[in-house]
């Protein structure tokens, strides 16, 4: 029963987020999605925190460096042997031009048991916790746009719930996890 009411509320904050648009700060290059695939991300994440059969795998699932600074002191996550990356990320001056770059450590899930070690301490993170989802902040969305190669493509969400932000970032055709990481 208590699985049931855990299922329900995290559901009803799904229509949260629905028609939501947000601040894009200069210079990102955002793509929204329908309202529909936003609602069908939150619905597929809901249940995959709460109940996985880890159908949520990419194949290719990026751990960003503020998460792995964390999973990679989890014994079980930092054997994961492969997928050992590095991010260079542009440290700006006041007038937002990069003046140096700053290395930091990530992680490229690759295999179907990689990942579901990950995502085992993904659902261990938000058990029993109240959890939302909710659209990045400016502030959010300038460190990832700091941190990848890419235009950003929704579904992408935060995923709150007790002491953890989770920043996740969804394939926009098959819902599929492409990057987590965590916000401050």
């Amino acid at each position: 029963m208590h699985r049931f009411s855990f299922i329900l509320l995290l559901l009803s904050s799904v229509t949260l987020l629905t028609a939501q648009k947000i601040e894009i700060p200069k210079g990102v290059n955002y793509k929204y999605t329908s309202d529909e695939n936003n609602d069908k991300a939150k619905t597929m994440l809901a249940k995959q925190l709460t109940a996985p059969d880890y159908s949520n795998n990419s194949g290719m699932v990026i751990i960003g460096p503020r998460l792995w600074l964390r999973y990679k002191e989890i014994p079980v996550i930092r054997d994961i042997e492969a997928g050992n990356t590095t991010f260079q990320v542009p440290i700006l001056d006041k007038k937002g031009k990069p003046k140096e770059t700053q290395s930091l450590k990530g992680k490229l899930v690759q295999t179907p048991a990689d990942f579901k070690v990950v995502w085992n301490q993904v659902v261990s993170d938000f058990k029993g916790a109240n959890i939302t989802f909710r659209k990045l902040t400016p502030t959010e969305l300038n460190y990832y746009w700091s941190i990848i190669s890419f235009d950003i493509d929704e579904p992408l969400l935060i995923v709150e719930g007790g002491k953890y932000k989770l920043l996740v970032n969804l394939l926009p055709k098959d819902l599929k996890i492409a990057w987590l990481d965590e916000v401050e």
